[in-house]
C-alpha cells in the first residue's frame, strides 16, 4: 500500500504552494523523505511550523517554516461568516471545510491557503540552495495530512484558533468541538446485586427467528464515507467490505453441523453462569454453577468456550436453564449478525491515550433491532461481568445485553476476518481487525481517533437521546420539507423546529451535536445546509417533478441511518399506473357440473389501465397524461407519473400478452393482474363462486372400492381442481391411499367422457411402474392403460386407451416424442425426482403440456 497526501481536497489546496515548484526533483525525494517515516519532532506553535529531518548528515536538518497571521479584520470576518450560517459550522463541527467558505474568503481577499511558496517563509539547516528543499517538502506533506484529519489546523497556522474566536462573541462551545468518543469507564458500574427475579417470556421466545435477520452489508457500507483520513495508504472503506465479506466467508464454514445429541451432564446441570472480563473487556474465565452455586465447569479460554457452546444441541434448548439457554441464543445471533456482515464497530476510548474497537449488533436496521430486543427480553442480567483490580463491575443500564452479545460478535469479527498483509501491520489494521488495545501517540497518528469517530458517527445518529426528523406535508402547490428534532426520552412532547433550535435558550446545550448530525445527513440531502443557513426560517418547497427525486432517492438513504421520516398518509403507498382488465362472462354465470371448463370460451376480457382501483381505456388514460407529470394527487391518493414507465405501459397495451385459460382463472380469482386490481362483470363473479362452491361429487360407478371420508374429500379437490385447470399436489403420508384417490379421479373423468380426444400420462419410477397399472387393474378395471417402456414400446396401443403408463427415464429419451401428443391430464409420482430445476429430466418433464 502507497501512502497518499492530500486526500481531501483542503489538504489538497495545501500542498499547491509545492505544486509548481521543482528544483531539481525535491519534490519527489521530500515525499519519499516523509513516506520513509524521518520526519521528526513536528511542532505547530501559532503561525509557526517547526520539525527536524534525518538526512545524510549525522545530525537532523532543523526546519522552520512561517505563514502570514489572519489581521484582527480577517478573523471577524471568518467569524462572521461562520455564525451567519450555522451550515458552514455544522460542516467544521465534523471536521469538514467547505469550499463555500474558502470561496467566500477569497472573495474578500483573505488567503486561508498559500497559493504559492512566496505566502510563507522557510529555512532548513541543511546545505540546499533551492527553497522549499526536500527536508522543507518533506514536512509540508506531512502537515498536509494533518490538515485532512483536521482542517481547524489550517486556521490555526495563521495564528486564529476559530473556536475561541465564535465563543468571544458568545457562541458558546461548551467543549463541543471535539465530537465524543465513548470511554469503557462509561459502559460500567460497581457490582450491585439486584433481587429482582428474571421471568422467562415464553410467547417471545416461540416469536424469536434469527432468519429474519437480512445482509446488511450494502445498507452500512453506503452510509460510510469512501474519504477515510486515518488511513492515508488506500480506501479503508475497501478494506472493511473486504473484512465483511471475509468474516462471512470464514463463519459459514467454522459453523458446525448441529448435531441432536443428548445434552452433556454439565450442560443440564449448568443453572448459573458468570462470564469475567478484565477492565479492558479482554476474556478472563466462564465459570457453569449449579443450583447450589457449586462450580462445574471452569473455561478460562475463548476458544474452548466457543467450542463448548456449538456442541449444545438445538432441539435440547427448552431443557436448559434460562441462563444457559441465553447465552447459546446470543452465541448463536451473533454468528447469524457476522454471517449477514450485520454488524458495526464502535470505538471506545481507554484512559487518556489507549483506543480499542468493539463490534455492535447493527441497530440502525429494523429487523436487527427487533430480533435483538426479543433476545434481550430473554437474557438474564447477571451473566457479565468485569474485573478491575480486585474489583467487580457489571455492564451499565441499557448496555447489559448489548455488551453480552458484543462480546461473541467482537470475537467472531477479530478471529475470522483472515485479513493479510500490510493492514495488519498499522495501527488502524490492528485496531479494528485484532481487537488490539492502540496508541497513537506520534505527530501523524494522534488525530486518528477522532477523524475514526467521525467516520463512525453515521451509525450512532439514532443513540442519541435529540435525533433529527424529517417531515414531509403536501398541499396543492407541491411538497414543504422541514427537518425537526425529536426527544426519544420523550416520544410523546411535540418537535423541536429548527427555528426553536436556533433562537431558544433551552436548546444551547443541544444546538451543536445537532448541527454535528445534520452536517452528516446534508452529505445526502445538500438542501439540508439551505435550512441551516436561514436557521429554519426558510422551508424547502418541492413541485410534483421536483419531489420524485427527494422521495425515490434521497429520503431512502437518510432511512438508513434510522432516521424517521414522516410523510402524508396519502404518501405512504405511492400508486403507479398498471396493465389490467375488464373480465366478462360470455355465459349465464351457471356452468355443467360434471365437464371440464374451458374458460377461454366462457370469459372475455378488454385491457385497462389501473389507477389504484379505477380503471379507465387507453383513451382516457392518454387524456390525463397529458395533464400531469411527476407525483400527482388525484382522488386522495398519490400517483407517480413516470415518463419511462408510461411508454413501457403504452408500448404493453399496443401489443399485450396473450392469456392461456390458466392465467385467465388465475387472474378472475385473485381479481388481479400483476399488482393491479381487475374489473369482474355480475356474471363472472356469479361463475367463480360457483366454482369454488364446495359440492359433493359422486364416487365413480365402477370404483371397485370404498373410500374412506378423508380419501372422499381428497378425491373431490382433486377433481374439482382438474375441472377449472388448476394443478394439485397430494403429499398424505405412506399408506392413506394417494394412488387410489388419483384412480378415482381419473375414472370420473372417464365416465365424464372427457378421454374421447385426449389422455391421460402418469410419470413413474421404473420400480412402480407394475405397482400402478395392477392397482388401476384393482381399483378400476374399466380403465384401459397401456405401459409404455422397455426396448419393445410402442405407442400404437395408446389409440385403444384412455392412460399412458411411463418412467422418467423414457420422458427423458422421447420426451420431443410425448410433447407432440395431447394430454388431458399428467400425474407425476415421487415429485420429488423433479425438484432440481435445472437438470434435464426436469427440464423434460416440465415441456409436456397437459
Amino acid at each position: 500500500m502507497r501512502k497518499t497526501y492530500g486526500n481531501t481536497w483542503w489538504g489538497k489546496e495545501w500542498l499547491n504552494a509545492l505544486a509548481q515548484i521543482d528544483y531539481s526533483n525535491r519534490l519527489p525525494r521530500g515525499r519519499t523523505y516523509a513516506n520513509k517515516g524521518l520526519v521528526g519532532d513536528i511542532k505547530i506553535a501559532g503561525n509557526k511550523i517547526t520539525s527536524s529531518v534525518k538526512g545524510s548528515h549525522f545530525k537532523a536538518y532543523k526546519i522552520s517554516i512561517t505563514i502570514p497571521k489572519f489581521s484582527a479584520k480577517q478573523k471577524f470576518q471568518i467569524i462572521e461568516m461562520v455564525t451567519d450560517n450555522p451550515a458552514l459550522l455544522s460542516k467544521l463541527l465534523n471536521r469538514n471545510l467547505p469550499n463555500f467558505l474558502n470561496q467566500s474568503c477569497k472573495r474578500i481577499g483573505i488567503d486561508i491557503f498559500p497559493s504559492s511558496w512566496n505566502d510563507m517563509k522557510g529555512s532548513c539547516s541543511c546545505p540546499d540552495w533551492a527553497v522549499p528543499c526536500k527536508h522543507m517538502a518533506a514536512t509540508l506533506y506531512l502537515i498536509a495530512n494533518e490538515i485532512d484529519k483536521n482542517p481547524f489546523i489550517v486556521f490555526q497556522l495563521h495564528d486564529f484558533d476559530l473556536f475561541k474566536g465564535l465563543e468571544g462573541v458568545g457562541y458558546s462551545m461548551l467543549g463541543q468541538q471535539e465530537t465524543h468518543i465513548t470511554k469503557l469507564s462509561e459502559l460500567m458500574v460497581p457490582f450491585s446485586f439486584d433481587e429482582e427475579k428474571f421471568v422467562w417470556q415464553k410467547e417471545v421466545y416461540k416469536d424469536l427467528d434469527f432468519s429474519k435477520i437480512p445482509n446488511c452489508k450494502e445498507q452500512l457500507l453506503s452510509i460510510l464515507s469512501s474519504q477515510a483520513v486515518f488511513f492515508p495508504l488506500g480506501n479503508f472503506k475497501s478494506v472493511l467490505e473486504k473484512a465483511y465479506r471475509s468474516v462471512a466467508r470464514t463463519m459459514l464454514k467454522r459453523i458446525k453441523k448441529n448435531v441432536d445429541t443428548e445434552l452433556s451432564s454439565t450442560m443440564d446441570s449448568t443453572d448459573e453462569i458468570e462470564l469475567l472480563l478484565d477492565a479492558e473487556f479482554d476474556f478472563l474465565t466462564c465459570n457453569f454453577r449449579n443450583n447450589k452455586g457449586k462450580l462445574i465447569l471452569h473455561l478460562d479460554n475463548e476458544e474452548d468456550l466457543m467450542e463448548w457452546l456449538e456442541t449444545i444441541p438445538s432441539s435440547r434448548l427448552d431443557a436448559l436453564a434460562p441462563e444457559l439457554r441465553a447465552l447459546f441464543l446470543t452465541f448463536r445471533l451473533a454468528e447469524k449478525l457476522v454471517i449477514q456482515s450485520a454488524c458495526i464497530p464502535q470505538l471506545l476510548k481507554l484512559g487518556t491515550k489507549h483506543y480499542r474497537i468493539r463490534w455492535l449488533p447493527a441497530l440502525i436496521n429494523e429487523e436487527v433491532k427487533i430480533v435483538f430486543e426479543k433476545l434481550q427480553a430473554l437474557t438474564p442480567p447477571n451473566i457479565l461481568y468485569y474485573k478491575k483490580g480486585k474489583d467487580i463491575y457489571q455492564p451499565c443500564k441499557g448496555n447489559i445485553y448489548l455488551s453480552l452479545l458484543s462480546f461473541f460478535i467482537s470475537y467472531f469479527f477479530n478471529s475470522c476476518h483472515n485479513l493479510k498483509g500490510k493492514i495488519n501491520e498499522t495501527e488502524v489494521g490492528r485496531l479494528f481487525f485484532n481487537g488490539s488495545l492502540e496508541h497513537f501517540a506520534t505527530f501523524e497518528s494522534r488525530e486518528y481517533p477522532m477523524a475514526i469517530q467521525l467516520w463512525l458517527n453515521k451509525f450512532y445518529i439514532v443513540d442519541k437521546q435529540y435525533i433529527p426528523v424529517i417531515q414531509v406535508t403536501d398541499s396543492e402547490a407541491g411538497f414543504q420539507v422541514e427537518v425537526a428534532i425529536e426527544n426519544t426520552k420523550k416520544p410523546n412532547d411535540p418537535l423541536v423546529t429548527l427555528p426553536q433550535l436556533f433562537k431558544e435558550h433551552s436548546y444551547t446545550a443541544i444546538r451543536l451535536p445537532i448541527l454535528r448530525d445534520l452536517a452528516m445527513l446534508s452529505d445526502y440531502f445538500p438542501q439540508i445546509d439551505l435550512l441551516l443557513a436561514t436557521k429554519g426560517k426558510e422551508k424547502l418547497f418541492f413541485d410534483a417533478a421536483g419531489f420524485v427525486h427527494i422521495l425515490f432517492k434521497i429520503l431512502p438513504s437518510i432511512q438508513l441511518f434510522g432516521i424517521k421520516i414522516l410523510l402524508p398518509k396519502a404518501l405512504r403507498k405511492l400508486i403507479r399506473p398498471k396493465v389490467s382488465m375488464v373480465l366478462e362472462s360470455r355465459e349465464s354465470g351457471v356452468v355443467s357440473k360434471s365437464s371440464l371448463i374451458s374458460l377461454d370460451n366462457i370469459l372475455s376480457f378488454q385491457w385497462q389501465i389501473a389507477i389504484g382501483d379505477q380503471l379507465m381505456n387507453q383513451r382516457e388514460f392518454l387524456k390525463l397524461v397529458k395533464q400531469f407529470s411527476g407525483i400527482v394527487k388525484l382522488n386522495e391518493q398519490y400517483v407517480f407519473f413516470d415518463e419511462k414507465e408510461i411508454k413501457n405501459l403504452l408500448d404493453k397495451l399496443e401489443a399485450p400478452p396473450e392469456l392461456d385459460s390458466h392465467q385467465i382463472l388465475q387472474v378472475a380469482l385473485t381479481e388481479e393482474y400483476e399488482g393491479a386490481k381487475v374489473s369482474l362483470d355480475a356474471k363472472t363473479k356469479q361463475l367463480i363462486d360457483g366454482l369454488l362452491k364446495e359440492e359433493k361429487t359422486k364416487i365413480p360407478k365402477k370404483l371397485k372400492a370404498t373410500l374412506r371420508p378423508y380419501q372422499q374429500r381428497g378425491y373431490e379437490w382433486l377433481y374439482k381442481n382438474t375441472r377449472v385447470g388448476f394443478g394439485s399436489v397430494i403429499a398424505d403420508d405412506m399408506g392413506l391411499g394417494k394412488t387410489l384417490q388419483v384412480i378415482a379421479t381419473l375414472l370420473k373423468l372417464k365416465e365424464d367422457g372427457e378421454f374421447q380426444k385426449h389422455k391421460a400420462l402418469i410419470i413413474v419410477p421404473t420400480t412402480l411402474l407394475t405397482n400402478w397399472e395392477k392397482e388401476i387393474q384393482k381399483f378400476a378395471p374399466s380403465l384401459d392403460t397401456h405401459v409404455y417402456h422397455g426396448s419393445n414400446r410402442n405407442l400404437k396401443a395408446l389409440a385403444n386407451a384412455q392412460i399412458l403408463i411411463t418412467t422418467y427415464g423414457v420422458i427423458r429419451s422421447e420426451g420431443a416424442k410425448l410433447q407432440k401428443l395431447k394430454w388431458l391430464v399428467i400425474v407425476i409420482d415421487e415429485a420429488q425426482n423433479i425438484k432440481n430445476p435445472g437438470t434435464a429430466q426436469t427440464k423434460a418433464v416440465k415441456k409436456i403440456k397437459a
